[in-house]
């Protein structure tokens, strides 16, 4: 999660990736987790495989490459819905004022789209415990650029995009893992009532 935070009468972000980096007090509510274990991975992979059409997986493959590659359908099925909106929303941040390189208006939705894929990846991974190797790779991709969304538009922009393409998948592995669990219940009552 994106929030504008005020550092010395000038705008900047600070990202929350986990619970954990939240600050919490005695009298907070315990924030659920649920848990993701490897028995889980086969069933998320084939599901998120059928979801976003992919046809070819490597037998080698972790979950982690599978979302890499829905990942190319998902982000460009959300930035072609959301393009105007996201330009309208960079045109006051430092990605137009401060790199002259960026004034380009696709090394702009680059840089946006970068950051997005960096921050999603990550919450992924540290949700479901995960490539724990790639997140300090992926934390110096969004540290990069990310103090150029110095506007609330751009960082509402940002913050959307990463809540949207987090949620979404981790709505789709929360479906096939609670499936698998269903049917592991039903597959044990049946041996359990066949011993009778």
């Amino acid at each position: 999660m994106y929030l504008p935070v005020n550092e010395n009468g000038k705008l900047t972000v600070k990202n929350y990736f986990d619970v954990a980096d939240t600050i919490t007090t005695a009298k907070s509510l315990p924030l659920p987790h649920w848990g993701f274990s490897s028995e889980h991975e086969k069933t998320a992979i084939d599901h998120i495989a059928s979801q976003y059409g992919i046809e070819s997986i490597d037998p080698e493959a972790s979950l982690g490459d599978v979302l890499d590659t829905a990942y190319d359908t998902v982000s460009v099925k959300y930035m072609d819905r959301n393009r105007e909106t996201i330009n309208k929303a960079l045109e006051g941040s430092s990605l137009f004022s401060n790199i002259a390189d960026l004034d380009d208006r696709y090394m702009r939705e680059q840089a946006f789209e970068s950051i997005v894929y960096a921050s999603t990846a990550l919450i992924i991974n540290k949700r479901l415990g995960i490539r724990e190797e790639l997140n300090a790779a992926l934390t110096g991709l969004i540290e990069h650029d990310l103090h150029l969304f110095d506007t609330e538009e751009s960082i509402n922009a940002l913050g959307n995009a990463v809540s949207s393409l987090s949620e979404e998948y981790l709505r789709s592995i929360e479906t096939a893992v609670k499936t698998f669990d269903k049917e592991q219940r039903q597959e044990q009552k049946r041996k359990q009532e066949q011993e009778l």
